[in-house]
């Protein structure tokens, strides 16, 4: 049991009222107890006896604390919940005070020891305040005629002067004074902080928060922590992980190439390779999983924090941290590929596709950023391109993205131009040349090579300006090669420069060269996850709290199980349409889940089960599929991919919607 500790008269926020605690503090906590299945017992007593709980540890956590510089020696805080502004109450009747600077000379009111007291001695104010013991002996003064004016916290002074009925008092003028409230705890009780800091986020999220503070505030909900300082605070954990990732990672990719150059020279040293690269793919996998993991829960949250009617205001902070995070994603997705490329996990497929049709899907992506900065896309030789190719489109794709891509976003003004030159070599392959001119920053003579190595950019300049980790163009060397061609640049006559690239594709089936396309499928049925039993197993918090969400949103009947064993016990007793099952849990993990799952089957109906996991690598997917799941999906989970997935593995369901 959590023991929570407080002033037993620090209306609204905490408070004794019929012999049982209340306020908002209160309510906000018993919120947060029952989101995180917490066991919170809230003690309310004067406040020298609070902090004689907090100092011999009677007490672990204080229900509600300004913070300050000196508070901050003392305690260790929470993520702030709320915002105090100090503000000016005056009584209605009053034609000369209109806000700060209309204060120089009159009867100012002050609680005793309180932030405004030490406020009007550091701005120098004249004259004495008039000193009140607490918010009510202050506000009974003011209305009384006893002072000119009252300086207290806006939210409560507004409830005082409601409970007691002052309807000639108000405030006026912006706010004096600003400071943040949040819970803390004593040195030593720093592990109750993250389960708090996230309940808060939950309840954030939901709605539940707004849902309290109107309880509390009414509609005074303009100084409220916006979803932006929300993010921010947590954003003060997220970029300094992500920092030391990117230097971690940097570092061991420096190390390895130092070793390899020296494997002629020595033994010794290959082996301290080979050791050097397993443990940098231990490490990636481990960060992918826990940088993957929180930022499944920022992308999902804000995602369906877009949907919740947001302000203008609001939609506009929230998509803001969803394209960072995005941001955030592609950073982290770039370091993994170019790692799987070198550690040999990146192979290549072979299956039929249309040239055409790949060029002008990768153009239609292109083509919004390239209208908004006004420039010209320019296309020539498709006439000359096959009907069909066989190869693997996917690597064709991701390197045409990232070329023109690219380019797009060196250039300010004038054209990007795809050129395509084709040529049979036999009855068995074609050999197709790219390239890609535009008219922006160009490429300095000499420095074309430097380009294609990892983490380097032309000018460290574009680095700052144009963003990026310099790992694009190395990946698409990288799969240039594995696919036997070869990749290169050269400046452009005039200014820019031209990325050019040699693949060779084998033939298709001559059903597929004559017509353009493959066999077709008969059309299926309407398919909906309307009314799909589902079962998640997953033990984060935040991520049954964004899957609930969104599966929600999706009309799927969702069930949950918070680790590997509770889930073979709920399917025991239960039948589900499929289960999304996390890999890494308490006492029993999602693959030895899927292992006694599947041999209880035994020949009997199959349950789909797709793997929800913030592991990215190829070890990781053949790992989940070899355990007897039926398909593999990373975090943070697209709604439209995990639609896919559903549809692909129950296809039937179309038969339940329609019938």
């Amino acid at each position: 049991t959590i023991v929570v500790g407080g002033g037993d008269s620090y209306e609204p926020f905490h408070y004794i009222a019929d012999g049982e605690a209340t306020g908002f503090d209160v309510d906000l906590l018993q919120a947060i107890s029952r989101t995180m299945g917490l066991d919170l017992e809230v003690h309310l007593a004067p406040w020298r006896e609070a902090r004689e709980g907090l100092s011999d540890g009677s007490v672990q956590v204080h229900v509600g604390m300004t913070i300050s510089e000196a508070r901050e020696k003392e305690f260790r805080f929470a993520t702030p919940h709320l915002s105090q502004h100090y503000k000016i109450f005056v009584r209605t009747d009053n034609n000369d005070i209109k806000g700060e600077e209309d204060l120089a000379g009159k009867r100012l009111i002050v609680q005793r020891q309180g932030v405004m007291a030490r406020y009007v001695v550091s701005e120098g104010y004249t004259g004495e305040p008039l000193l009140a013991s607490n918010a009510e002996e202050a506000l009974r003064m003011l209305a009384a005629g006893q002072g000119d004016a009252c300086l207290m916290a806006e939210l409560r002074g507004l409830h005082v002067a409601r409970v007691l009925g002052l309807k000639n008092v108000e405030r006026v003028g912006d706010p004096l004074h600003q400071t943040y409230y949040a819970f803390a705890v004593v040195p030593g009780q720093e592990k109750l902080l993250p389960q708090i800091n996230q309940g808060l986020t939950i309840l954030k999220a939901s709605g539940e928060y707004d849902a309290i503070y109107d309880k509390w505030f009414g509609v005074l909900n303009a100084h409220r922590l916006s979803a932006w300082d929300y993010f921010k605070y947590a954003g003060w954990i997220i970029v300094p992980l992500l920092v030391a990732f990117l230097l971690a990672s940097l570092w061991s990719w420096t190390m390895r190439r130092q070793v390899v150059q020296q494997t002629q020279m020595l033994r010794q040293a290959r082996d301290q390779a080979e050791a050097a690269s397993e443990a940098k793919s231990r490490f990636l996998a481990t960060m992918s999983h826990e940088i993957r993991t929180p930022l499944n829960g920022v992308l999902g949250m804000s995602q369906i924090l877009m949907t919740s009617g947001l302000s203008e205001d609001q939609a506009d902070q929230v998509n803001t941290i969803t394209k960072s995070a995005g941001a955030l994603q592609e950073i982290i997705t770039d370091i993994l590929d170019f790692s799987r490329i070198e550690a040999g996990e990146r192979t290549l497929e072979s299956i039929e596709f249309r040239p055409v049709d790949l060029i002008n899907d990768t153009l239609d992506i292109i083509r919004p950023a390239a209208e908004k900065k006004k420039l010209e896309l320019r296309l020539a030789g498709l006439e000359e391109l096959p009907m069909a190719v066989s190869g693997d489109p996917t690597a064709l794709r991701q390197v045409l993205l990232n070329l023109l891509g690219n380019a797009v976003k060196f250039t300010d003004k004038g054209f990007v131009a795809l050129s395509v030159r084709t040529a049979r070599l036999s009855t068995a392959a074609y050999a197709l040349e790219f390239e890609i001119q535009d008219t922006g920053i160009g490429v300095p003579d000499g420095d074309g090579a430097k380009l294609f190595e990892a983490f380097t950019q032309a000018d460290t300049s574009t680095t700052r300006r144009f963003g990026g980790t310099g790992l694009g163009l190395a990946i698409c060397k990288n799969l240039i090669t594995l696919m036997g061609g070869r990749i290169g640049v050269r400046p452009r006559d005039g200014g820019g420069s031209v990325f050019h690239f040699k693949l060779e594709l084998g033939t298709a089936s001559k059903l597929m060269s004559a017509t353009g396309a493959a066999p077709a499928e008969i059309p299926s049925a309407p398919w909906s996850p309307l009314g799909l039993r589902i079962l998640v197993v997953e033990d984060n918090v935040l991520n049954q709290r964004v899957m609930g969400l969104l599966l929600k949103k999706f009309g799927v009947e969702m069930s949950l199980a918070k680790d590997g064993q509770e889930a073979v016990d709920i399917c025991a007793d239960e039948t589900f349409d499929a289960i999304l099952m996390d890999c890494q849990m308490p006492r029993l993990d999602g693959f030895e889940a899927t292992r006694q799952l599947r041999e209880r089957e035994g020949g009997g109906p199959r349950t789909p089960i797709i793997a929800l996991t913030a592991g990215a690598f190829e070890t990781d997917r053949e790992r989940c599929l070899a355990c007897g799941m039926d398909d593999y999906l990373t975090k943070p989970v697209d709604g439209k991919l995990l639609l896919a997935a559903l549809q692909k593995r129950v296809p039937d369901h179309c038969a339940l919607v329609t019938s």
